[in-house]
């Protein structure tokens, strides 16, 4: 009959077992294999790491600045309002607006002229009627333009 070892570790003993757990052949073996698939694994790892960082860097950093922004239009819904009875509450006229930044025409009146007959062409208007509602709005200070201050 085998004799018990007392041990000091802190799980009672079991009383199905006659001596401690050795490491036998077989467990060294399967031990053994488990540390070279992890071993094989992380050296896969590392060198997938390494090809896309050394090997493919640059290309990957194009590719990733390229694609920080994308534009992409989406038509706002237009049409009619109707309501429950099918009468219309509100319709759609298309318009055009815009915008002169005064401070950024051109000093020479020629090209300015030129510049403001183009414009009135392109919104369908008199150049008079632009020029008109410029002179209108010019005593108006935009709070984006510069302001004019009297020399003290």
């Amino acid at each position: 009959m085998a004799r018990r070892v007392v041990s000091r570790r802190f799980l009672p003993p079991d009383p199905h077992v006659a001596e401690p757990y050795r490491l036998t052949p077989r467990l060294a073996l399967r031990v053994g294999l488990l540390g070279m698939v992890a071993i094989a694994v992380f050296a896969t790892l590392f060198l997938r790491l390494w090809s896309l960082q050394i090997l493919n860097g640059e290309q990957l950093l194009r590719a990733a600045q390229n694609n920080q922004r994308r534009e992409v239009r989406v038509p706002a819904p237009r049409g009619p309002i109707w309501d429950k009875n099918g009468l219309p509450l509100v319709t759609n006229v298309p318009g055009t607006i815009v915008q002169i930044w005064q401070a950024s025409l051109p000093k020479r009146k020629s090209v300015r002229l030129r510049e403001l007959r183009k414009l009135a062409r392109i919104i369908k208007l008199p150049v008079r009627e632009v020029g008109a509602t410029l002179r209108r709005h010019r005593s108006r200070s935009s709070p984006a333009s510069p302001s004019r201050r009297p020399a003290t």
